[in-house]
């Protein structure tokens, strides 16, 4: 035990390592208004002989302006990410998982939440629907450029 902090080495090592996490989660910088922005498009993972997953004319995908964290728009956070999604046999999303970060983990936060209740027609092997993984972007912007 250290006598003049009455702590032991330690204890005092993982308040060291506290303090370092906290500075460095202190000292995030918001993404910039003029850093350049990539749009992610999707990406279907295809197989010979299967028809892949896509989107269900009659259940659009659209993200509302409103799901943009409110944190985010106030540190003016943009970016793109991907979500890994898997759909079952009857088109629902039955797992979903950030595949590529947009740098922050509220848009990450919010581009799960935008899928996890989306519906697609299946892939299909042979006529009939198979579970698969299609990677959906979301690309989140403040204001068009």
């Amino acid at each position: 035990m250290h006598k003049s902090l009455g702590i032991t080495p330690f204890a005092r090592t993982a308040l060291a390592a506290v303090a370092v996490m906290t500075f460095v989660a202190c000292t995030h910088e918001p993404s910039k208004p003029n850093a350049p922005l990539v749009n992610l498009e999707p990406r279907y993972h295809v197989v010979p002989g299967r028809v892949a997953i896509h989107e269900d004319p009659a259940h659009r995908i659209r993200i509302p302006y409103e799901l943009y964290p409110l944190e985010s728009k106030r540190l003016g956070e943009e970016g793109s990410c991907l979500v890994r999604l898997t759909v079952g046999i009857n088109g629902n999303v039955e797992r979903e998982e950030i595949s590529v970060s947009s740098g922050s983990p509220r848009l990450d936060g919010a581009c799960v939440d935008a899928y996890r209740s989306a519906h697609f027609i299946p892939a299909t092997e042979n006529g009939k629907p198979v579970i698969d993984t299609v990677e959906m972007p979301v690309n989140w912007r403040l204001y068009q450029r």
